[in-house]
């Protein structure tokens, strides 16, 4: 019977998962198709054509215009890892990679499903992954090839990492945490924060280990992580004139959102591409630069051989901007995190979605509409968390990770990915609830067994009873 029950949530799960697939195809065929990717895009599509080449990861830009063959570090290496093995199968035109990426988008679907079931049941699973298939923000990135999909895929993973460390604290969960964890920084950078704000305070909260028992834990860890990252963070060491691990892309981000326009008027606390740094090095303003891209391209070929110099050069100017304008900082921070979470200027961050990220408009507008109500819901799922003693760490954490970016980079939207996955969960598990509610209001209607959604699968305990219960709520 118990057998039955988990194939049944397997197959629905999977039914689920295949409808988001079709959901996300339709919507990228429609949308994009085979049309030409725009602004992040445009690197990670051409970086990964020229490693399916065998050229490497050089600045895709510069060498489409100049054949300039300068090694680039701009963004972690995965999701272009991912798109040069999937060009190898399916194609390298921008129709085929994005219906690539489109399958990273259903598979994030069925893995929020199960953290759902993890937290709480079966049929909280489901919904949660009901929610994830149709909740804007995590199919609207599919078409735009960036990296977002996987890193919400690589997010998923990490809170289902998570609550199998919290339920069966032993080396092999923890190696499985260290392994996630490692995948997610090297889709995005700053991922490496979920070591600090999760992982290790998990296994520090967890009762019933000793603690030369956590210690074992933290170590394992942080070694499977550094493992995973390690062969990127050595090949970076010895291809740059300056120090370089995940990414320079810090340096770009300082220079653009510290700046007089980002720091006063419209843009306060976003970024905007005449702070580029290129205007006090190599001579032409931004503005000419968009103008003019490939006299750009050519003037800062000659004069930077390195891209690890520009990018030291950028880091410095940014921080002299940010030390010499410190007195607007708790202004244009507050902007930054508003901004992030919906609530200072969401109408401009709307336009700026659709003509800077390349959204329709009216996928925009749902995707903050959907936002401001998941939020409230995803208040309300991790109270009734915490009520049941599930650790609501994981969850959080991701709230965290986002306002901290967005306090000390930009406030970009797709940037929030980590929170748009735990509030798909959190929507799960409060539908669920709502209809256990709702059932047992039904005059002369008895519950079903597991109607409550709590006989979830592998590695499920009785609440009243388990060590989730009995440890600390986290």
């Amino acid at each position: 019977m118990r057998a039955a029950t988990r194939l049944s949530f397997r197959v629905r799960l999977a039914l689920v998962g295949a409808a988001a697939l079709v959901l996300r195809v339709v919507y990228t065929l429609a949308w994009r198709g085979n049309d030409a990717p725009e602004g992040d895009g445009v690197y990670f599509y051409g970086q990964a054509r020229a490693v399916a080449d065998g050229i490497g990861f050089i600045d895709p830009i510069l060498y489409q215009v100049f054949d300039l063959k300068l090694q680039a570090a701009h963004h972690p290496p995965l999701y272009v890892v991912y798109l040069a093995a999937m060009s190898e199968v399916v194609g390298t035109s921008p129709q085929s990679l994005r219906l690539a990426t489109c399958l990273l988008g259903a598979a994030t679907v069925v893995v929020i499903g199960l953290v759902g079931r993890r937290v709480a049941g079966e049929r909280a699973g489901l919904l949660a992954a009901l929610v994830a298939a149709v909740y804007p923000h995590l199919w609207a990135n599919d078409p735009l090839l960036l990296s977002e999909p996987l890193y919400a895929l690589m997010i998923g993973l990490v809170l289902l990492s998570a609550y199998r460390l919290w339920d069966d604290p032993r080396p092999r969960e923890a190696v499985l945490l260290g392994l996630v964890l490692g995948l997610a920084t090297l889709t995005r950078a700053e991922a490496l924060l979920l070591f600090a704000i999760l992982a290790v305070p998990l296994v520090l909260l967890r009762k019933g280990i000793d603690r030369a028992g956590r210690a074992v834990l933290v170590v394992i860890v942080l070694a499977t992580g550094s493992f995973v990252m390690a062969p990127w963070v050595v090949h970076n060491l010895t291809r740059f004139n300056q120090p370089v691990t995940l990414s320079y892309g810090l340096a770009g981000v300082l220079t653009q959102a510290n700046c007089d326009r980002t720091y006063e008027g419209e843009y306060l606390g976003y970024w905007h591409p005449e702070c580029s740094f290129l205007d006090e090095t190599i001579g032409p303003s931004a503005r000419q630069c968009m103008r003019q891209p490939a006299r750009c391209a050519e003037i800062y070929g000659e004069q930077f051989g390195d891209e690890s110099d520009a990018a030291k050069l950028g880091q410095e100017l940014g921080v002299e901007y940010i030390r010499d304008h410190r007195g607007r900082l708790p202004v244009v921070v507050s902007a930054r995190v508003g901004r992030m979470w919906g609530l200072f200027r969401p109408g401009q961050q709307v336009r700026i979605d659709a003509v800077g990220e390349g959204r329709p408009l009216w996928v925009s507008r749902l995707a903050l509409i959907t936002f401001y109500e998941l939020v409230a819901v995803g208040a309300v799922g991790l109270w009734l968390l915490r009520r049941r003693g599930v650790p609501i760490l994981p969850l959080a954490s991701m709230a965290v990770l986002v306002t901290v970016v967005a306090a000390v980079a930009i406030p970009v939207t797709r940037y929030r990915t980590p929170v748009e996955v735990a509030l798909a969960v959190l929507a799960g598990v409060v539908a669920d609830q709502c209809l256990t509610w709702w059932r047992r209001r039904r005059p002369g209607r008895r519950r079903a067994p597991g109607s409550s959604g709590r006989t979830g699968g592998p590695g499920e305990r009785e609440r009243s009873t388990g060590p989730v219960s009995e440890a600390t709520r986290a």
